[in-house]
């Protein structure tokens, strides 16, 4: 038996594939069709990990499928090449981001196509490409005319070394992950999207997708919607007040009542650290070797004790009038 050179085999496809455009997908109203999208990936200069090929060959093989079940398969596949980590890894290599991410995405594409992916090359999209992003500024220009974008100014991950702001998995115990550089929280404006408006419509559609339940229920946890109430506190003595938001106007009660025990807690405590000032005060002036009778050996102390850490743990609460 011929030994079987995979190596020669998945060459001689690959450019067959190429040559012929395989799976180049046309308009075609004869067929049922089917959409399957892959996660872009970021193009880093290390090219593919083993997560992507993972991912991407699952997604492959529905690909294939629906193709040799009589659908036309619009299976593309793109580049999310526009922002931070593209302008990081440009800042370390000294090169221009521009150059940078072309040459990633053409390594990124070669290795895909070794690989043996079934994607529709001609229609590659890179975010880093003026006709791409010039769409996401109609967007953003959208929103913006329907009240849907604002400036609020909010905490940012701040790496003076660098005078840039870092994304959250770039920071790791208050450095940048890459070089090690100190990363500060930092007030910046930035650009906020309310995503709010849309939460109810968002809740509703969620009944109309062929998901499974389980996705469909960590969507709805995501969104978070809950029914309650704000309560209006004023701090008794000044002049101040906070809010507070409840599913469970009923619990006040509750609070109330655990508010007012520690206050008869506090009024103990007192009374046992008076007591213990006493018990050392009596002590040094008899200047005996004074212990607690055998009778009851650690009640006492271990009830003050206990009483002091409960006031420490609520030493912030404050007297509340309703």
């Amino acid at each position: 038996m011929t030994e079987y050179n995979h190596q020669a085999v998945e060459k001689k496809w690959q450019k067959y594939w190429e040559d012929n455009k395989t799976f180049k997908v046309e308009i075609d109203k004869n067929k049922p069709k089917y959409y399957v999208l892959d996660m872009f990936p970021y193009p880093s200069g290390d090219g593919l990990h083993v997560g992507h090929v993972e991912g991407y060959t699952a997604s492959d093989i529905i690909a294939r499928f629906k193709r040799m079940n009589g659908f036309n398969v619009l299976h593309p596949m793109g580049y999310d090449s526009f922002g931070l980590p593209a302008e990081r890894y440009a800042e370390r290599k000294g090169i221009h981001p521009s150059e940078v991410t072309v040459k990633n995405c053409d390594y990124f594409t070669e290795q895909m196509k070794n690989v043996g992916f079934s994607y529709d090359w001609d229609r590659t999209i890179k975010t880093s490409d003026p006709s791409y992003y010039k769409w996401t500024q109609w967007i953003f220009k959208l929103l913006f005319d329907k009240g849907l974008a604002y400036e609020v100014e909010v905490p940012v991950n701040w790496c003076p070394k660098l005078g840039t702001v870092l994304a959250n998995e770039e920071v790791k115990d208050g450095k940048y992950v890459e070089t090690g550089d100190e990363v500060i929280k930092k007030p910046m404006r930035q650009w906020m999207l309310k995503i709010t408006a849309y939460a109810e419509r968002l809740l509703a559609d969620l009944d109309e997708l062929d998901w499974p339940e389980g996705i469909k229920t960590m969507q709805r946890e995501w969104i978070g919607k809950s029914n309650g109430a704000d309560v209006n506190f004023k701090v008794d003595g000044m002049n101040a007040e906070f809010t507070v938001y409840t599913t469970r106007p009923d619990t006040f009660a509750y609070w109330l009542r655990n508010i007012l025990w520690l206050k008869k807690l506090r009024q103990m405590h007192n009374v046992l650290l008076l007591n213990n000032m006493l018990l050392k005060r009596l002590k040094n002036q008899h200047k005996t070797d004074w212990r607690i009778p055998k009778k009851k050996p650690v009640l006492l102390p271990v009830l003050m004790l206990s009483i002091r850490l409960m006031v420490a743990k609520f030493r912030f609460i404050l007297p509340i009038t309703f």
